[in-house]
């Protein structure tokens, strides 16, 4: 059929050859063989290409005699995704039979006993089944079993781009439509599923109004950034006033329906810092609190403009127009963020940054100034990717909603010697003394958390080695320390409390106490289980608000470091994000849902 022969690897061409030469019993070496260079290329979609290419020769050859592969008309497309998250030369061969009936499928490998309409109808009914698998999910579950859902994943995405199924775009839509309400600061995953919804899209198919929305607020949701295109930074130099504030409008709007920004909106700020600084509140969408903050700072916020965005940082418009709503703009934190604006930065900071964002030298200062924009302007946006630092994340969104001038301080010091100071129990522990993890850039992080994670997990760590023996819950004597004096005094968790629930309900449920309000948020432990109840570890929140929902529920509303906070967490137990009275970046369960996945509070 040729299939073969129209691409060339060097590792796995030879093999393939040698297999379909080969009578012997050496056969079933070189069968092994082959599944072991093909594991590495199953991982990426390039990889896949390659695979697709030999599948049906393999096919041809008997590659799956003798095993659960050999007789097409008996594989279930429910088995699919187990036999994938189980990995090694089962998953892998698995990925070999899938291609091999996706070429069939597709008319490019006629078969002999198998058609290509049960070929469609397998790869449709593999489709259906996996939908959710499509995107590598960032939930906890997903962080910790990453490797093995990340095969799914790809083979679903490599599988959908050749084979259009019906329902993927409505399928995309939804969850562009879950990630964007909870107001991530990174919205690289958001924008990967418009990238790939368009090109699931056939080319007479009309763009669904909601998808829309969420393509034209990244890439063009104005009337000029639609007319003008690339050229819309020369043509803003030609627009009438009238049509200045227009664009301003347009953009505010888009920005606030999706939580998205286009790199035309970053434009627009820049050219009216330079040309019409009284249109910039227009142009972020402010209330009466940010235009107030506005009008008392403008130096200060054309001074972020022009040192922090532009549009690769395009998602800080969003944090500055949140942050400028916040009443947090004392004389000491102003003073603070001058302080970063006018430092230099540190060279192991620096090559950091460089190295997480591709960027030149040059370009450092602006991520930085981005970094601190969106955290502060979304405390609730922060998220750990794929990285097992929910301690630390957790206290990014803290100080920024608690102590935000202590946040800048720390930062501050981060950026300018590499380093972060802690007092814990009398003593200060310097990062720079400890040894710094690498971060896990699989899913993209803002800019804050690349500097600050690995110094404070390094501090975490060392703050956990010195109280772990000391027979009791290490983090009744970590938070305090860690999070600051705010965090309540008391402590308790559930393995050395008997009234633990009681406890919690005495404390932080409205009918019993209305003073827990004044302290949130409150950082908490928690259980998280799977859809079967199998407890999947111990993860770390902060309880944000205790009320009744639109539907006269009691809810808690917390924080969740991941960057997906709508999670199954346990059987029947569904974590929801919007719709329940859900603030942006919050989610919530019901109060004695979230009491039994607690394991640890303070009061």
């Amino acid at each position: 059929m040729g299939l073969l022969f129209n691409f060339k690897d060097d590792q796995l061409l030879p093999l393939v050859h040698s297999y379909m030469q080969d009578k012997s019993a050496r056969r079933i070496l070189l069968r092994d063989q082959i599944l072991t260079e093909a594991s590495g290329l199953s991982k990426s979609l390039s990889g896949l290409d390659t695979l697709f290419s030999y599948a049906p020769q393999l096919d041809q050859y008997d590659f799956f005699q003798g095993s659960p592969w050999e007789h097409m008309h008996l594989l279930q497309p429910p088995l699919v995704r187990g036999t994938l998250e189980a990995g090694g030369p089962t998953a892998c061969t698995e990925v070999i039979s899938n291609l091999r009936i996706l070429a069939i499928a597709l008319g490019l490998y006629p078969h002999p006993t198998f058609s290509a309409e049960k070929a469609r109808l397998y790869i449709n009914e593999v489709i259906a089944l996996n939908l959710d698998a499509l995107f590598l999910s960032e939930t906890e579950e997903a962080r910790l079993h990453q490797m093995e859902y990340q095969q799914t994943q790809v083979l679903l995405e490599f599988i959908t781009l050749r084979f259009p199924f019906p329902g993927a775009l409505d399928y995309v839509t939804k969850e562009i439509e879950k990630l964007s309400v909870q107001r991530p600061i990174t919205t690289d995953k958001i924008e990967k599923l418009i990238t790939s919804g368009l090109k699931l899209l056939k080319h007479d198919q009309e763009l669904p109004k909601s998808f829309k929305g969420y393509k034209d607020a990244v890439l063009s949701p104005t009337h000029f950034s639609k007319v003008l295109g690339p050229q819309y930074a020369e043509g803003l130099n030609h627009l009438a006033a009238a049509d200045l504030t227009l664009e301003a409008e347009q953009f505010s709007e888009s920005m606030s329906k999706t939580g998205l920004v286009s790199r035309y909106h970053a434009c627009l700020l820049e050219h009216l810092r330079n040309v019409d600084p009284a249109l910039i509140g227009s142009a972020l969408g402010l209330g009466a609190a940010g235009k107030k903050n506005l009008e008392q700072h403008q130096k200060l916020i054309e001074d972020l403009i022009s040192a922090g965005i532009n549009k690769d940082t395009k998602q800080a418009v969003y944090g500055l127009s949140k942050l400028l709503e916040r009443d947090i703009f004392s004389e000491e934190f102003v003073r603070a963020v001058q302080n970063i604006l006018s430092s230099e930065v540190d060279c192991s900071t620096s090559q950091r940054i460089q190295s997480a964002f591709n960027c030149s030298e040059q370009e450092v200062k602006s991520w930085l100034t981005a970094g601190f924009i969106g955290i502060l302007g979304q405390p609730l946006g922060v998220g750990q990717g794929f990285n097992p630092t929910c301690q630390s994340t957790r206290a990014l969104s803290y100080w920024s909603q608690k102590n935000p001038v202590f946040f800048l301080t720390l930062y501050h010091e981060a950026i300018t010697q590499g380093n972060v100071s802690l007092l814990f129990e009398g003593e200060i522990i310097n990062s720079s003394n400890l040894k710094l993890s690498e971060l896990n850039y699989t899913i993209p992080m803002d800019a804050a958390s690349v500097v600050l994670l690995p110094h404070l997990d390094a501090i975490y760590a060392e703050m956990l080695k010195r109280t772990g023996f000391r027979g009791e819950d290490a983090h009744k004597w970590i938070n305090p320390g860690f999070y600051g004096s705010e965090v309540l005094p008391g402590f308790t968790d559930i393995y050395h409390c008997k009234e633990f629930l009681l406890l919690f309900k005495k404390y932080y449920h409205p009918s019993f106490s209305q003073m827990i309000s004044q302290a949130l948020p409150q950082p908490a432990g928690v259980i998280i289980y799977d859809r079967n109840d199998k407890p999947l570890g111990a993860h770390a929140i902060l309880i944000q608000r205790v009320c009744r929902d639109p539907h006269g529920m009691i809810r808690v509303y917390f924080y969740n470091p991941n960057n997906d906070s709508s999670q199954i967490w346990g059987k029947n137990m569904a974590v929801s994000v919007s719709g329940n009275g859900e603030l942006e970046g919050e989610a919530s369960l019901p109060f004695e849902q979230f009491a039994k996945c607690l394991y640890a509070f303070h009061f």
